[in-house]
Parts: C-alpha cells; structure tokens; sequence
C-alpha cells in the first residue's frame, strides 16, 4: 500500500532546520531552471531528506538540485512524471549525458543522485518500483590530482612584495591551505577561535614527516591523537614543550576534525590578526551574523566565499608564473602529496584531509610515480643504482 511521509517526519525536519526550505533554495541561487520549472515534491523532499537527515552539504544540494533539474526536463520532453519514468527512459537520460560531454565525475554523481532520488521514493511510498534498479551506473574514472612540484609551492607562497591588509589575508590563506590540506571551503568557514596554539605534551603520539623546503607542516611532526587510541602509530622521542597550531575544522557531512598547523602558516596568520591586517577591513557595521566571528575576510568585510579564495589563488599563480597550474584544491593535493613523498602514514594523512575512506588516499600515492621509481632504483638489491651505492660505500 502506498503512503506519503509522515507529519510526524515532517515535524522532525521541522525541529533540526528552523527553515529546511530557505536553505534548499538558497542553495540553487543562480539556477535557470529554478526559475523556470519547479522541482516534483518528490524531488523536493529528497533533497530536504538529505539536508536534514543525511546533514549534506550545501555545495553537494545544489549540484543534486541541477542533476534534479536536468532529469526532470528529460522526462517532461517524453511527457512523463518522475513516477512514471522505466528503465529504458533512465539509460536514455545517462545516454544523453555521456553524448553531451558531461565529464565523468559528473556522470556518475547525476546517475547515483537518480538512484537514490527512486531509492527514497520507494521508501517513502511515492512510487512502486525502482526503475535504477538494474540500470549500470557510469564509473567516475581515475582522476588523479595535480600537485606542485614543492619548488612550485615555493614560488606560489613566496611573501608579497607589499605589507597591505590584503596582501597578509592572502599570505595567510595561502600559508595555511598548504599547511593543513584544508578544502577551500572549509578555509572559508574558519572562525576566530577555530585556530589555536597548544603546548605538546609527553603522553601524545606522532607519526614521522621529514621535514620539507619550508617549515610549515607542524615542524615535521604530525599529531594524531593522544593514549592508546593511536598506539599503532610509530612514536618519535619526546616533543613535550614544542607548541604548534590546531586547527578546528568542519568537513564534509558537518564532521568535525582537528588539523595540525605548521610555524610558517602560524606566523601569516598572526600577521593578517594584527592591527595592520583583518582590522583594517573590519566594517563599522557588519552585514551578516556570522561575519564578525569569520578569520577571513574579503575587502567589503563579509566573510570570504571559496570563489573569493580561488580568485587569491588564481592572482597568486599569475604573479608567480604558474597560471596554467593551479585549480582550487591545488595546494590541498601538494600537502598530501608531498607528505606522503616525504613518508608519512597514510592513516594519518587521511586523518588530516578528512577522508572518510582510504580508497580516496590512496589516490594520492599513484601521482608519486616518479618518486617510487627512484626509491626502487636505489633501494633494490637487482636494481643497477642499488649495486652502484653498494659498491660506492663498500
């Protein structure tokens, strides 16, 4: 027997977002065909399903709100309602994607926001069968990340030629995207106070880095956790006194982790709190609640976006001769990439970039090609470096 969503999980939704729909729809601000043609209320309660119970994030909403979108003018185009669509009609709209280019991560997400859009409908009674059931969803393909070279990553970070309050907010974001492998938006959404330096203790467990160019990945040393928790974790001799940063990060699905912050990128941001920095673009009266409390800022004094970000990133390659290079997560994928280079665990890297599957890690050590070839020509008893260095310091 068919049924609709309860009252009562309505009034769930009800509790935990004061507003579920204002943040739906804020979400696919700048959205055509939100304009045009509404969504089904089936596709309407997906998506407020996953805001409310799922706790996705607004980037992953409104991609799911388009995906939603685009699947919906397929099947008014065939005269059909998303509870009448079969098989053939589903493969017909993947078919449709592939033919128009859609790059193959983007595939893949609009397909499986299809599936479970009929997932939910199944269970909450909107519809009788699942006609993604046996459909065969595109795979997202190996997209490998491009790094910097750490020579790169020096040039890129190299100070600015100015000391305005602009120029240290860029040093700073800069400093600390490196540092920390943060996500742009999770940069974006660090308040004061997320950011704090802490004295180490003796009881706390490390992982080994060795160190890079710069001092700026927590003094070589990375923090994953106190007593036996990590015990598996190779320790180092005591770093007691040694004070670091930590960094308080929201991730993905509102989960929440603490980030090591090295010297370098503690000392930018310092200069951007100072009274020469963050101060000077303080409004008289802040816009936004939020705002006030927000460690960057852009130069009309609201909180910056990740656009604002990529837009400091992008300024920064032009000056240092790496525009072809750069993208919004480049200096997330040198940090993992570079640690791992330099051996770190891989648990621990993960831990620090918020993964919540090593699969996604371990993508990171296939860019190292190059790297594990020299170690193999030096480290192996059959390689011809290996009996040259043999023979060298014999």
């Amino acid at each position: 027997m068919m049924h609709r969503r309860s009252s009562d999980s309505c009034s769930h939704s009800a509790a935990l977002w004061a507003n579920p729909g204002a943040v739906l729809r804020s979400g696919s601000a700048g959205s055509d065909s939100a304009a045009k043609e509404p969504l089904s209320t089936a596709s309407e309660e997906y998506l407020s399903w996953l805001v409310v119970e799922r706790r996705r994030s607004r980037n992953t909403i409104s991609a799911y709100r388009r995906d939603l979108h685009s699947f919906e003018s397929f099947l008014r185009h065939r005269n059909l309602m998303v509870d009448q669509a079969g098989r053939n009609d589903i493969e017909e709209f993947s078919r449709s994607l592939r033919e128009r280019g859609m790059a193959p991560s983007s595939h893949s997400r609009t397909m499986s926001c299809i599936r479970g859009l009929y997932r939910f409908m199944l269970d909450e009674g909107f519809t009788v069968s699942d006609p993604t059931q046996y459909v065969q969803l595109p795979k997202a393909g190996m997209h490998l990340p491009k790094a910097l070279s750490i020579k790169e990553v020096e040039s890129l970070l190299a100070h600015p030629v100015d000391d305005t309050a602009i120029a240290r907010r860029d040093q700073a974001i800069l400093e600390i995207l490196y540092a920390t492998g943060m996500r742009v938006s999770e940069l974006a959404g660090l308040s004061l106070g997320d950011v704090n330096r802490v004295t180490l203790d003796a009881g706390t467990a490390y992982t080994h880095a060795p160190q890079y160019a710069r001092d700026n990945i927590v003094s070589s040393e990375y923090i994953v956790g106190s007593g036996d928790q990590h015990a598996r974790m190779p320790s180092v001799p005591d770093h007691s006194g040694l004070e670091i940063g930590i960094a308080k990060v929201l991730g993905k699905g509102s989960k929440e982790r603490l980030v090591p912050v090295g010297q370098a990128a503690l000392d930018a941001l310092d200069r951007w709190l100072d009274k020469g920095g963050r101060p000077r673009l303080e409004p008289a009266r802040w816009k936004r609640k939020g705002d006030s409390d927000a460690i960057f800022l852009n130069a009309r004094g609201s909180r910056i976006t990740r656009q604002g970000i990529w837009l400091v990133i992008k300024k920064r390659a032009v000056a240092a001769g790496l525009s072809g290079k750069v993208h919004p997560h480049v200096l997330r994928h040198s940090c993992a990439t570079h640690m791992l280079e330099g051996g770190a665990d891989i648990r621990a890297v993960q831990e620090m970039l918020g993964h919540s599957s090593i699969s996604t890690t371990q993508i990171y050590t296939k860019v190292s090609v190059e790297h594990l070839r020299s170690v193999y020509l030096i480290a192996h008893p059959r390689s011809r470096m290996a009996n040259e260095h043999i023979q060298a310091i014999g």
